[in-house]
């Protein structure tokens, strides 16, 4: 039976982070089990053991993908300045 439970929250787990799961209570199950840890800024190191690599080596990966992607869609990486992105800013009442 665990593993019946188990193949279940794996399944809606996947099925949410492809955008399967469509309602609240869905996509609240399916976060349940995941390894979360809430840590303040200043409280405490932010350290995983998991991951070995610097934040340097994160960062270029994460250019590397953009590259990769935008080659991928056969567009070109925008050029623009900072100010003149598209977006807006949303402020909630304080």
């Amino acid at each position: 039976m665990a593993a019946r439970v188990l193949k279940r929250r794996l399944t809606l787990a996947c099925r949410a982070s492809l955008g399967f799961v469509s309602s609240f209570e869905e996509r609240k199950r399916a976060r349940a089990d995941w390894p979360i840890r809430k840590v303040g800024l200043r409280d405490e190191e932010l350290n995983d053991s998991r991951d070995t690599s610097t934040v340097d080596e994160r960062i270029a990966l994460v250019w590397t993908l953009t590259r990769r992607q935008w080659a991928f869609s056969g567009r070109a990486i925008p050029t623009y300045t900072r100010s003149d992105m598209p977006g807006r800013v949303l402020r909630r009442d304080r």
